[in-house]
């Protein structure tokens, strides 16, 4: 479709070419005399060409490079525990993370807690424990979490939430998926496994986890997993006092080492 915007300049008419003339600017270009005659150009929406027959190779071209990447096969990937030469890819996870949701507008992870010594420290005692595990694509980490089969006394208080403490559960730490594999379904596919681990390694009843306490968008999605708002973590400036958990599937699945 040819644009007809009027404020596109148009040439002036300046009336009929004198035949004489006419003949002579073609040959005249031949000569090396006079500039060649334009090519007529069309302007059409989204693309401009001096001639329709010379964009067609191009599009063609470009369709081609991008059948060519659908067609590259993927890194496979794998889910392994994590070690702690892994320390540097699952702080570079989190902090990403920061990075994302500070500019949704929302304050979770925009400073160490309660310090970035004691916060690194943290996870690379999971590391060492074998309690983190990671999704690779490749050489890419693109999902971790972490997971413990104690809870902080600190945070899962008696009276201050709803869950039977005595009973046997697993707790999730720092749930992770990299930002261009989000909306994949991968923070989901941990938490099953998660839960299924629990069930076959310690005869888990629940998978339970502290949610930061302002993020009321993470609260829905967790909610919409099957998790249940259990109460609070009594203290106020404890930043993820938002405790949820949801009871563990029967199924049992191992791991391969």
């Amino acid at each position: 479709m040819e644009l007809t915007n009027s404020s596109i300049p148009r040439p002036r008419e300046s009336g009929p070419v004198p035949s004489g003339l006419a003949q002579a600017v073609p040959v005249a270009a031949r000569l090396g005399l006079a500039p060649a005659p334009a090519v007529p150009r069309q302007f059409r929406l989204g693309q401009f060409s001096s001639h329709p027959s010379l964009a067609a190779p191009r599009q063609q071209a470009a369709r081609n490079r991008i059948i060519r990447s659908l067609r590259r096969p993927q890194p496979p990937t794998r889910l392994d525990y994590a070690t702690p030469g892994d320390l540097e890819a699952i702080l570079d996870l989190i902090d990403e993370a920061s990075r994302w949701l500070k500019a949704q507008g929302k304050d979770q992870w925009a400073e160490p807690w309660p310090d970035r010594e004691q916060r690194d420290a943290r996870v690379l005692r999971g590391l060492v424990n074998r309690k983190t595990v990671i999704v690779r694509q490749g050489d890419s980490a693109v999902a971790t979490v972490t997971m413990a089969n104690w809870h902080n006394p600190k945070v899962w208080v008696p009276g201050a939430c709803a869950c039977d403490l005595t009973e046997r559960a697993i707790y999730l730490h720092r749930l992770i998926t990299a930002r261009r594999y989000a909306g994949r379904g991968l923070g989901e596919l941990l938490i099953d496994w998660a839960a299924k681990q629990a069930r076959a390694r310690y005869g888990a009843r629940w998978i339970r986890i502290d949610v930061w306490t302002t993020n009321t968008d993470l609260h829905g999605y967790y909610q919409r997993l099957g998790f249940e708002s259990c109460g609070r973590c009594p203290d106020p400036s404890y930043p993820s006092g938002a405790l949820f958990q949801r009871p563990v599937a029967p199924e049992r699945v191992s791991l391969a080492r």
